[in-house]
């Protein structure tokens, strides 16, 4: 899964689309109860975290875009034990 398609925007989305398009991904989350449970609330929000942090940086981005497949191993939440 691409990181666009992880924060629901399109390739050519603006920096502002894709920040509001993190923190309602986010703002989601808490609505649903997760906050109060730390462990899952890291687990459920890597893959979020990680786009916008790619995302929101010019260039990681054009990194990103260039070569998205040496950041495919990371668009994924860390398994649990």
């Amino acid at each position: 899964m691409h990181l666009y398609e992880i924060l629901g925007v399109p390739s050519d989305a603006s920096f502002e689309k894709i920040k509001n398009a993190y923190h309602a991904k986010i703002s989601r989350m808490d609505d649903r109860g997760i906050r109060g449970w730390l462990l899952s609330a890291i687990d459920a929000a890597h893959p979020y975290r990680y786009a916008y942090a790619i995302l929101s940086n010019v260039s990681t981005r054009a990194a990103y875009d260039a070569y998205p497949m040496r950041f495919s191993q990371f668009t994924t939440a860390p398994l649990t034990p």
